[in-house]
């Protein structure tokens, strides 16, 4: 498995970026899963689907919690986008699950952004955490693909 924390770059067409903004927007509004989180509450899910081949996920820490907390997502690959939004405090994007999963962001101070790069091809539950932080926690959902839906908003 070959996994890779790069900084994040501007190189990526404007238009692929509106694409993905639009998909997820309309993930949101369109498709709610459920997921449960580590005290056994319920928590929204978004549905993502990848685009050419990948699976595009972004998520943003600020004032000690991650502005999305779970993903309903297909086996393959996956670029996590982490966003450090809080001047001054240090975060990661830890990721951990079936397979042997433990991968990282490096730990950094300040406004940053940070692309995990992963192969998860086993279906299950990973979890994701800023290490510092035990209130900052989500998780991903890696379907069956022989029960995936079809329908499946893109991303």
């Amino acid at each position: 498995m070959a996994t890779h924390v790069r900084p994040s770059s501007s190189t990526r067409s404007p238009w692929r970026s509106l694409a993905l903004a639009v998909g997820l927007a309309a993930s949101i509004a369109l498709v709610g899963c459920s997921g449960e989180d580590k005290a056994g509450g319920q928590r929204e899910c978004i549905a993502v689907a990848p685009v050419d081949g990948v699976t595009e996920l972004t998520v943003t820490g600020k004032n000690l919690a991650f502005d999305h907390e779970c993903f309903d997502i297909q086996p393959g690959k996956v670029e996590f986008t982490f966003v450090n939004a809080d001047q001054g405090v240090s975060h990661n994007l830890h990721v951990s699950g079936p397979g042997g999963v433990n991968e990282r962001t490096d730990l950094e101070r300040g406004e940053t952004t940070q692309v995990l790069e992963l192969e998860l091809t086993e279906p299950g539950r990973y979890d994701f955490v800023c290490d510092p932080h035990a209130t900052m926690e989500g998780q991903l959902n890696v379907a069956d693909p022989s029960t995936a839906s079809t329908t499946t908003v893109a991303g």
